[in-house]
């Protein structure tokens, strides 16, 4: 089945999620909770007495999802931090006592559903979006905005711990409860990861063990099937949500989404069809960054670039066969070691598909700001920053990264330890976080990879076992061997393939491309895979191009960014535009900023 681009919901009409929750202390009433919701996820709300109780998500309490049951044992304990200990899964409780004048909010070691907060003069406001809470506390006294965290932003493509844009809010940690009582807001973690390493006797014990509790995840996700929910899958070409689709015992219904019908969505179609799965394929406007720029920067609220908000208005595709939506988010950093510090491995001066671990030598924190691999490297665009700033610039930075580290400290025992905590130290702060954001627009989404004991195994993985891929095609080769011998949609060879066979194969797909002049022995090329290079869009699209000349211009991003210097950033972005490529990391970070700014500076 295929839809056109003419379905899409127009962007004045799609709904963005809302949660937005004001506690109030004192008065006649010693607490006062008003709550605003616009959600696809399940909310359920209770009272008992003076109690108030709120649970969002998908929670599973005994191996099942159950937010009913889980508000029930709320309003019975009294504690939502006691609570939150015995549960799995997604989710996010609030609980307030109006009588005794106190409130809590509790979210998972996943912080699937991000919550940003700020104290008020009589109590807190918390929301789930960075764009509602600044148009709640705006105009306090004591709001400000910090340029650091902006520049940290561009050379992250995230923000790193709790901070946000302005001094007055805060971002709640994983694992955490945030409690209002007596006048003062206090936040406390009751769960911390445990980076202990499992020992296996091989690679393919931990592998059978991987596989195991994959399939307990998806049973657990899919739990309420009997109460009639329709489950789907947003399938790429890739490992990941194949690797989803071939654990899941009741197939779901497949989307896939791209520009074009393209090689990646025949990779998808294909193994839709071999798993027996219904398949949608969703084509996307050549326009959609220009078209929904504006939902996009308000999903994201400056947290995070815009173009990582791709699923945006195809929900009468989606509705039509599923209420919830599963996707492969987390298992590329989690099980194909995407962060690792690893080399690829070379034959005859070529790469090939081995790769080798390199040690953790040198000071993490500079190794982490200077070379992680979604950070802001190119140093035509840290020379933008000016010259009397930079050092001040670079201390920011490095201290950012140091006070993750710090918050890791009793559980991190290596310097691996310490690179695998800041990758995971908060989830939804990850750039990549808006694709799930912008799914969660269309349906309830659940994410398989956020499962406690899942993520645990990952924690206790040795990292030679997460290398290249080892797990999920492992689960390809055993759930559905049909899965493991279709090819990627990246490089156009079988999913389940090892090192070897890869390698052996992209040496002979060459060779048949310089002997026969044929191809379609290549390698796919961008315009074959859904993503978009940034460089290769912005020099295609001339509106795209014309938004981002804006916002270089704009007197509202340098006013309230001052640390860059705005006539060298404005002469280098014209010299990028007028090139072939570069410069598009920076120019969209830039243009992220640009919109949240214009409608709160």
């Amino acid at each position: 089945m295929s839809h056109g681009i003419d379905v899409l919901t127009p962007p004045d009409r799609i709904n963005l999620p809302r949660f937005v929750i004001n506690w109030r202390a004192g008065g006649n009433e010693r607490g006062r909770l008003d709550v605003s919701v616009n959600l696809r996820a399940p909310l359920v709300q209770q009272e008992r007495g003076s109690l108030c109780a709120i649970v969002l998500g998908s929670p599973v309490i005994g191996e099942r999802v159950d937010p009913a049951a889980v508000c029930d044992r709320l309003l019975a304990s009294g504690n939502a931090e006691q609570v939150a200990r015995t549960l799995n899964g997604q989710f996010l409780l609030v609980l307030a006592d109006r009588a005794a004048g106190w409130f809590q909010i509790a979210n998972d070691r996943f912080t699937s559903f991000p919550v940003y907060w700020a104290p008020r003069s009589d109590g807190l406001t918390g929301s789930l979006l960075y764009e509602d809470l600044v148009a709640e506390i705006r105009h306090d006294r004591d709001f400000a905005w910090r340029p650091e965290a902006m520049v940290e932003f561009v050379w992250f493509q995230k923000l790193l711990h709790t901070k946000t844009h302005d001094t007055k809010s805060a971002f709640l940690p994983a694992g955490s409860v945030l409690t209002h009582h007596d006048g003062r807001a206090s936040v406390a973690s009751y769960w911390r990861p445990d980076f202990a390493k499992t020992s296996y006797a091989s690679e393919a014990e931990a592998s059978e063990r991987f596989a195991a509790l994959l399939r307990q995840s998806l049973a657990r996700k899919t739990s309420d099937r009997a109460a009639g929910r329709r489950f789907g899958l947003f399938l790429s070409g890739g490992h990941d949500s194949r690797s989803v689709l071939a654990a899941m015992s009741d197939k779901p219904h497949c989307f896939t989404v791209s520009f074009s019908n393209n090689y990646e969505v025949a990779c998808a179609r294909r193994a839709a069809q071999a798993a027996g799965a219904p398949f949608t394929f969703v084509h996307l406007p050549g326009d959609l960054f220009i078209r929904y720029q504006d939902v996009m920067s308000r999903l994201c609220g400056g947290m995070y670039a815009t173009d990582h908000a791709l699923f945006l208005g195809m929900e009468s595709q989606v509705q039509v066969a599923a209420d919830v939506v599963l996707h492969g988010h987390g298992f590329d950093y989690m099980y194909q070691g995407m962060y690792l510090p690893a080399r690829v491995v070379s034959l005859f001066g070529r790469p090939t598909f081995f790769k080798r671990l390199e040690p953790f030598t040198g000071d993490v924190i500079e190794r982490f700001a200077d070379g992680i691999s979604f950070g802001m490297l190119d140093p035509e665009a840290r020379g933008l920053i000016r010259d009397d700033r930079r050092t001040h610039v670079d201390g920011f930075i490095r201290a950012s990264v140091e006070e993750v580290l710090r918050s890791g400290e009793g559980v991190c025992h290596s310097d691996a330890d310490r690179w695998e905590y800041l990758i995971v130290h908060a989830l939804a702060r990850h750039y990549s976080h808006p694709n799930v954001m912008s799914k969660a627009t269309l349906a309830e989404q659940r994410t398989p990879s956020f499962d406690n004991d899942l993520f645990d195994f990952y924690l206790g993985l040795p990292n030679e076992y997460r290398v290249s891929a080892q797990m999920l095609r492992h689960v390809l080769n055993t759930f559905d061997p049909r899965l493991g011998r279709i090819p990627t949609g990246n490089l156009g060879l079988p999913a389940g393939a090892s090192p070897a066979e890869k390698t052996a194969l992209l040496i002979g797909r060459k060779l048949l491309r310089h002997a026969t002049g044929i191809q379609s022995f290549a390698t796919p090329i961008a315009e074959d895979r859904t993503w978009p290079d940034r460089d290769r869009y912005i020099r295609a699209q001339a509106d795209y191009r014309r938004m981002i000349s804006d916002a270089v211009n704009s007197e509202v991003l340098a006013d309230t960014l001052p640390l860059f210097d705005w006539s060298r950033v404005r002469r280098q972005a014209e010299r990028w535009l007028s090139q072939p490529a570069g410069g598009g990391k920076f120019l969209v970070s830039l243009l992220t900023l640009h919109g949240f700014l214009s409608r709160h500076a």
